[in-house]
């Protein structure tokens, strides 16, 4: 028997085989988890990089934010466009998502 999946975000770039989360701040190129760099961003020419593996966040953990964090600006900006912005904090880097249409500035991860 097969399992329902949660409905979550669906990358553009996703197929059946290996499911793929497309980086937000480049939207061309897809993520991609590694032991040692956290998840990055396959564009070599992209900033998007978390070091979140130390934490136990996965690839999973960001698709699931993602999902959410469009899911609460949508609610109160429906014709918005988020931007993504990597930015650093006291030396750690975090995903930022921004809607110029409305204030919505918040932490992805």
């Amino acid at each position: 028997q097969q399992q329902q999946q949660p409905s979550t975000y669906i990358s553009p770039l996703a197929n059946l085989n290996s499911p793929l989360v497309t980086c937000p701040i480049c939207n061309s190129c897809y993520l991609m988890e590694t032991p040692h760099d956290g998840i990055k961003c396959t564009n070599n020419n992209c900033t998007f990089q978390l070091d979140i593996a130390h934490e136990g966040l996965t690839l999973n953990h960001l698709q699931n934010q993602l999902a959410a964090i469009y899911e609460d600006h949508s609610r109160i900006c429906p014709s918005g466009i988020l931007k993504f912005r990597m930015e650093k904090r006291a030396g750690v880097s975090m995903l930022m998502a921004k809607s110029d249409a409305c204030s919505f500035d918040v932490v992805v991860l």
